[in-house]
């Protein structure tokens, strides 16, 4: 009796493919194939999320980056005007004061 080589091949293969998958060292390909692409998918969709949260907080950055600027300009401008207007309430109570000393010294 006789075996042939290509049936002893097709044995030996099946035989690893056995033991492989009973030490779960592999899986069938069709098996692997899916995994495969079910870890490719979420892998995108993981960077696509990653991209899309960078672009976000990049946003956020700039977008806060202005805001400081804009709080920066109007404490600025708060400043002056606070200045300003202290400076012209001192001028009209010197005015009223020196006023009032005039009326009350003309009266005395």
């Amino acid at each position: 009796m006789s075996v042939s080589k290509d049936r002893i091949d097709e044995e030996i293969e099946k035989i690893n493919k056995g033991l492989s998958i009973s030490l779960g060292i592999a899986e069938r390909d069709d098996t692997m194939a899916e995994k495969l692409k079910e870890l490719t998918d979420s892998l995108s969709e993981a960077q696509r999320i990653n991209d899309g949260l960078r672009n976000r907080i990049k946003e956020e950055i700039d977008k806060q980056q202005e805001l400081e600027k804009q709080l920066s300009q109007i404490e600025t401008e708060n400043t002056d005007e606070t200045i300003k207007v202290a400076t012209e309430r001192d001028i009209y109570k010197d005015l009223y004061m020196k006023l009032t000393e005039k009326l009350i010294g003309d009266k005395i």
